[in-house]
């Protein structure tokens, strides 16, 4: 697993299993927005709605940790 890894898995995790719009995780992962006229005019940050986001995929990995829905991978280098 990578940084980018855990960034892709973020991101796809909140909008397909809690299903949330595109420009939050995105907004929360620091990306640059579009092209350079909606940087200059979008000033958009969601606070609210990520802290929302962020207390939800909380409580998704303490779910997921606490049920033993958790896959072990082997991840041991064969001879």
């Amino acid at each position: 697993m990578t940084g980018h890894g855990f960034r892709s898995l973020f991101m796809t995790t909140l909008m397909e299993k809690l299903r949330y719009r595109h420009e939050l995780p995105d907004a929360q992962l620091a990306h640059a927005k579009g092209n350079s006229v909606r940087r200059a005019y979008d000033r958009t940050k969601y606070l609210e709605e990520r802290k929302k986001m962020m207390q939800h995929w909380s409580d998704y990995i303490y779910e997921i940790a606490s049920t033993g829905k958790v896959i072990q991978g082997n991840f041991k280098k064969k001879a």
